[in-house]
């Protein structure tokens, strides 16, 4: 599949729509193939959710905004080329939210949300298997079969529960704990009962718990699940106590610990599948990392006449998020193609910019990786 290039102007907030067509999205293999696509993209001055429904008609792939994520917002972004799924995460940040992908949706919401929402799934779908809640196993058929779920702008979350719950036949217990309210529409493609219920109850800090025979579900305040502890068996002529030390020069936190001849780690659902990703290969992967923050690094630079804009795009290649109000850029006569020449020695980040903004009228803030413009009061 070849690159997409989407680039977007001034785009308005989405128009409120009763009856929605329900679009055609992907999941399972072709979803996930999907994310490793690269994606070359340029936004400017674009209602996030807008952006988001671009990503689904050109892509096909689902997403969900969490309740408690600011959608006004306007974002000015520009992608070069990193899979679909890295794009999105970056999307997520600019947001001043997190990416979860549970199976075949796009999940932004609050960091710690998204740090244990697969994990949450996760431990509903083992206590199915719970001895003392007696579910019978054509029930868990029931429950774990996969179901499209779509719902209409200005449809309330109370209506959302009930539709998922009479597609698997469940009852709900205590639903008026759930607040009033109006959502945008969306989709999630083929989702079992207890990724649809968790999708929409953690966005108002609640949980559930599986009622005995799984023929309903209580819904309960929000808690921290407990991480997952699975068995790993070293690949060939590796001992236990050397897959451990491997995983754990890798992964200096990891709780782990050799049982015999295995190794019994703890963790997110993630987590885990970073360790099964290096037995896959036969030997330990690095740890995925994420872009060294822009406040941690040093730049060393020397340019001559290379136009602002530019320069701000290679710290954006080098995973920093670029967000600034490009129209009132405009208005206030900033130009970032104006040229500039640098000549910079292991400078701190705060050092860099004021030299590269100076004269330019333009202030900045940095969150980790996210570098905000302004205009200059």
């Amino acid at each position: 599949m070849l690159p997409v290039y989407l680039i977007a102007a001034v785009v308005t907030a989405e128009p409120v729509l009763l009856d929605r067509p329900q679009p055609t999205c992907l999941y399972g293999d072709k979803f996930r193939e999907a994310l490793r696509q690269p994606l070359i993209a340029s936004w400017e001055h674009v209602e996030p959710r807008a952006l988001w429904r671009r990503l689904m008609e050109e892509r096909q792939v689902a997403f969900l905004i969490d309740r408690r994520v600011d959608p006004s917002t306007l974002l000015t972004l520009s992608l070069t080329g990193e899979p679909l799924q890295a794009g999105c995460e970056r999307i997520a940040a600019a947001m001043g939210a997190a990416l979860a992908v549970p199976d075949n949706v796009l999940y932004v919401g609050p960091a710690e949300t998204v740090k244990w929402l697969r994990t949450t799934i996760e431990r509903h779908e083992q206590a199915l298997h719970d001895p003392q809640r007696k579910v019978p196993a054509r029930r868990r058929l029931d429950l774990t079969a996969r179901h499209t779920v779509h719902w209409q702008d200005l449809d309330s979350p109370r209506e959302i529960l009930q539709q998922i719950a009479r597609r698997h036949r469940l009852t709900i217990a205590n639903l008026d704990v759930v607040p009033h309210d109006l959502w945008a529409s969306a989709t999630l493609p083929q989702v079992t009962a207890a990724e649809a219920m968790t999708m929409v109850l953690i966005q108002f800090e609640l949980e559930w718990e599986w009622e005995p025979g799984g023929e309903g579900i209580r819904i309960v305040p929000w808690r921290e699940p407990p991480p997952i502890t699975r068995r790993y068996k070293p690949r060939g002529r590796q001992t236990a106590a050397q897959l451990l030390a491997d995983w754990q020069r890798t992964w200096p936190d990891l709780v782990a610990s050799v049982e015999g001849s295995e190794v019994l780690a703890t963790g997110r659902v993630e987590d885990h599948e970073a360790l099964r990703a290096t037995l896959s290969v036969g030997k330990p992967m690095p740890a995925a990392t994420e872009p060294t923050p822009l406040r941690r690094r040093l730049i060393t630079l020397r340019v001559e006449n290379a136009p602002v804009q530019g320069i701000l795009q290679e710290l954006e290649k080098s995973g920093i998020t670029v967000a600034y109000d490009a129209a009132r850029f405009r208005a206030a006569g900033i130009d970032l193609n104006r040229p500039v020449t640098l000549d910079v020695q292991k400078a701190t980040a705060d050092e860099f910019l004021q030299k590269l903004f100076d004269g330019l009228g333009i202030t900045f803030e940095i969150d980790e990786r996210t570098l905000r413009l302004k205009v200059k009061e």
